[in-house]
């Protein structure tokens, strides 16, 4: 934490001694292959007997995430099973292996086989040895740099190992731009002030229409965002749903108020999605998501996040029509969440996975770095707003792209002296849904709606709605209308 490893700092066993003579050649072949100046971590003979289970896992900890493990197998057998990313792989004996230990891995080595020995080497090479690489958010980096030697690799071997997300893929041409619907949240607005809107932006005629101005007054207008302005966004046959801070108003498509439904436990809502008969809304204010049945008109179902004793996330369901079910907490920040497959999908800025909930049952269904918003599925991998980076990624297990969100000459730039970050920043990235394939539209402050081409890592297109520097896209779709 304090600075780079030396090989020096790494303990030896007196065994080590004993093999030295016979592996030393090994590390100049390492460190001719890698960057040179690492330090080797481990040097380990592992043995697994026969009847032995190594079960699915990642490697999770700083020091294996930052290290390139490599794999000599020295006695091995034709039955074990060793599976990676969901692929079987064999690996000879004296063949010399590195494995991706970020994604899923496992090996079962049968109680008829003979024991299978692997010599294990993990390099930590001098790009990954500093103490910044104990920070949760390093792991991207590294697979940002990872992938882009793979393409430099691939361009000089003339095959492209990395690029499965443009594999036959058509992006958007000028004359295939959608119109979208955005909501807006101006933080910091004061009382009798405009604190949020709806905004139709017609992409392909580079023009935009308020249709909806948000400024009630009988809200809590302390903190940054709170109850300010309006949220997610659904579609529902010929109707519009839009989330507040703490209810869900039913629009036409003219965009007059049919309906709205409240609820207590509905606390600084974020996005929103549809599934069937249910509507699917985040609470942040209480890390939970709330279930609207669409039939019924009310809410019907809810889950909340926790931490257990253990420190490990957890949820607990509860009926959003009971009184004092939950209390009002936000260690999450839970901000986005959706249904698929049969399975609720949830992920916060201060969480580090996607989790999946099932049957009370919380797995992590993928890595992203803290401090996201707009977390979802996309090809082989996962999309999201960095806010933290001031990016919109697509990550996948052998693929990472990242487009800079649009900036934007701050002299230009309205309320930008107000001094607090935390109520104006340029280039905060929020509001993502996906477009056509290889394409999404994300939406960043000030109010900017930007069409992002994943295939050659380029903006195509971005709108701009207001200069004011507090007024950030909330929710974004594509107007189906």
């Amino acid at each position: 934490s304090q600075r780079p490893l030396e090989q020096v700092d790494v303990p030896r066993m007196s065994a080590y001694d004993l093999i030295y003579e016979d592996i030393k050649d090994l590390f100049h072949l390492i460190e001719n292959h890698y960057p040179e100046g690492g330090v080797f971590t481990r040097v380990q003979l592992a043995r697994m007997g026969p009847g032995t289970k190594i079960t699915p896992h990642r490697d999770a900890t700083p020091i294996l995430e930052n290290c390139h493990r490599l794999h000599i197998p020295l006695i091995t057998n034709d039955k074990l099973r060793f599976v990676v990313d969901g692929e079987e792989v064999k690996l000879e004996p004296g063949g010399l292996y590195e494995l991706n230990n970020q994604v899923e891995h496992w090996v079962d080595n049968p109680k008829d086989a003979k024991s299978r020995i692997h010599l294990i080497l993990d390099y930590l090479p001098p790009e990954h040895n500093l103490p910044e690489s104990l920070g949760e958010n390093f792991k991207f980096k590294i697979k940002a740099d990872r992938t882009a030697k793979a393409k430099i690799y691939a361009k000089k071997n003339q095959h492209n190992v990395v690029a499965q997300i443009t594999k036959n893929t058509k992006t958007s041409k000028p004359n295939d731009l959608p119109t979208v619907i955005v909501t807006s949240v101006v933080r910091g607005a004061h009382q009798n002030e405009s604190h949020g809107g709806v905004y139709l932006v017609d992409m392909k005629n580079d023009s935009f229409e308020q249709v909806v101005d948000w400024n009630t007054c009988d809200i809590d207008f302390s903190g940054r965002g709170w109850d300010r302005g309006l949220r997610g966004i659904c579609f529902i046959d010929d109707k519009i749903v839009i989330a507040g801070s703490d209810a869900i108003y039913f629009y036409d498509k003219n965009f007059n108020l049919l309906e709205a439904f409240n609820n207590p436990y509905l606390r600084h809502a974020h996005e929103m999605m549809i599934d069937g008969r249910f509507l699917y809304v985040t609470s942040t204010g209480f890390d939970a998501v709330l279930r609207f049945n669409l039939r019924k008109k009310a809410f019907d179902k809810g889950w909340q996040l926790f931490l257990n004793k253990e420190g490990s996330v957890r949820v607990r369901n509860f009926d959003p029509q009971q009184a004092t079910a939950i209390g009002e907490v936000c260690t999450f920040h839970v901000n986005n969440a959706f249904f698929e497959n049969g399975a609720l999908f949830m992920s916060g800025r201060h969480m580090v996975d996607l989790i999946k909930v099932t049957d009370n049952m919380v797995i992590s269904a993928a890595q992203i770095p803290r401090g996201t918003h707009n977390v979802s599925f996309y090809s082989k991998g996962v999309i999201y707003n960095d806010t933290e980076s001031d990016q919109i990624v697509y990550s996948a297990n052998y693929d990472y792209r990242a487009v800079d969100v649009p900036v934007f000459d701050e002299s230009k730039l309205e309320n930008n002296d107000l001094g607090d970050v935390r109520l104006a920043r340029v280039g905060f990235g929020r509001g993502l849904c996906k477009y056509k394939q290889g394409t999404v539209l994300a939406g960043s402050s000030p109010s900017t709606v930007s069409l992002i081409d994943f295939k050659n890592h380029s903006i195509i297109k971005s709108i701009n709605i207001s200069k004011d520097v507090r007024n950030a896209i909330h929710g974004l779709e594509v107007w189906p209308f």
